[in-house]
């Protein structure tokens, strides 16, 4: 089984976690209110992991908590972030979080802004795919808490941001031979009935009549024929459109 990814608002909920990942940037981490979320036992030994400059790709310090078995990791992000990436520097929470974590973990992601929540939660979710072909069992729960400049953000969207970018990043993961084109019209047209999306398929035929001839040439040596796929969603009162392109 994949691993759990759950939120919280709760701190106290994050303190049984055999690893908490504590996550910012080094001057939301040094904030009262991380400080505050913290178990009692790391609070005293928090100046000290928070030493030293985190380099452009950030930093890790990571300690066993006194009088237990449990492991802090503190991961300091960089100053500078990618110009192709929100100012949370998404780019380097995966390796952030990489170390230490164990079945049963927790992170503290510590935000600057209340609005870059959603990219934090999507670098977080990036870091739990549900594909995996290792023989390693990868099952487990991470419960995570997003707190922001006014305290932790309670935010229903963040399940579905979560949930959205695991089952992309599944597509993306598994080898063509278990996934080609077959399969992805197929787990589209369900989505489609699942959600009342229009839904229009483009196969080898309609996207030479298009002038499609990228995906056509790309797709020629294939066993299956190149697909394009578009779902339309029309929901009632809607004044502007949004489209969204990927592959």
């Amino acid at each position: 089984m994949p691993p759990e990814l759950a939120f919280t608002t709760d701190p106290s909920a994050l303190h049984d976690a055999e690893t908490l990942h504590v996550v910012g940037s080094v001057e939301g981490l040094r904030s009262r209110l991380v400080l505050d979320a913290l178990p009692a036992a790391a609070r005293p030994l928090w100046d000290a992991l928070l030493q030293g400059e985190p380099g452009d790709a950030g930093r890790i310090a990571t300690t066993l908590l006194p009088g237990s078995h449990k492991r802090l990791v503190v991961g300091i992000l960089p100053r500078r972030p990618s110009r192709h990436n929100s100012p949370m520097s998404a780019f380097a929470w995966p390796g952030l979080l990489a170390q230490g974590r164990g079945r049963d973990a927790a992170v503290l992601a510590v935000i600057d802004d209340a609005d870059h929540c959603r990219a934090v939660v999507a670098a977080l979710a990036r870091t739990l795919p549900l594909y995996n072909a290792r023989s390693v069992r990868q099952d487990g729960r991470l419960t995570a808490l997003i707190l922001g400049p006014l305290g932790p953000i309670h935010d229903n969207s963040l399940p579905i941001v979560a949930d959205a970018v695991r089952r992309a990043a599944w597509m993306v993961d598994l080898p063509p031979n278990q996934f080609g084109p077959d399969a992805f019209v197929q787990s589209a047209r369900s989505v489609a009935k699942r959600d009342g999306v229009a839904v229009h398929v483009l196969r080898r035929r309609q996207l030479e009549e298009q002038g499609l001839g990228g995906l056509v040439g790309v797709g020629k040596a294939a066993t299956q024929e190149p697909a394009l796929v578009v779902l339309d969603w029309a929901p009632e009162g809607a004044s502007t459109s949004v489209c969204w392109v990927g592959k």
